[in-house]
């Protein structure tokens, strides 16, 4: 899917478990801007189901983990819901399971800021009770 901001845009899923822009495996998402002032706010979830990334994936067993991210322009801030990524993989809500993985992450232009929660990688892997998803990010 090709993502093309204008203006200030937010997506916020903090009223439930999803992420805030689901990306799950095996997705693509492209986000791009002609101006860096073009920006998008995406918050994931944090409800009784598990957390979401602000994009990637959202809560499971093993969380789901994360397709990819292409940012080549704009201003992009995720912020993630309990246990997951910025951008990634969502939380692991199983006993002994891990965090969705982390994806691919490409960023090749604009203002990236990410924030993981309760031991998410900002940019990577989800987590459960302290097991990480892999953090299989490239930025370029």
């Amino acid at each position: 899917m090709n993502l093309t901001l204008s203006g200030t845009n937010s997506l916020d899923a903090s009223g439930g478990s999803n992420p805030g822009l689901g990306v799950p495996e095996g997705a693509a998402l492209n986000i791009c801007a002609y101006n860096i002032s073009d920006s998008l706010t995406a918050n994931g979830g944090s409800g009784g189901n598990g957390g979401g990334a602000g994009i990637g994936g959202g809560p499971g067993s093993t969380g789901v983990s994360c397709g990819t991210v292409n940012i080549s322009g704009g201003t992009v801030i995720a912020q993630a819901g309990y246990h997951a990524a910025g951008i990634g993989g969502g939380q692991g809500t199983g006993d002994y399971r891990t965090g969705g993985n982390g994806g691919i992450v490409k960023i090749s232009g604009g203002i990236v800021k990410a924030s993981g929660k309760n031991g998410g990688a900002g940019i990577g892997g989800g987590n459960c009770s302290g097991n990480n998803g892999k953090e299989e990010v490239a930025a370029q």
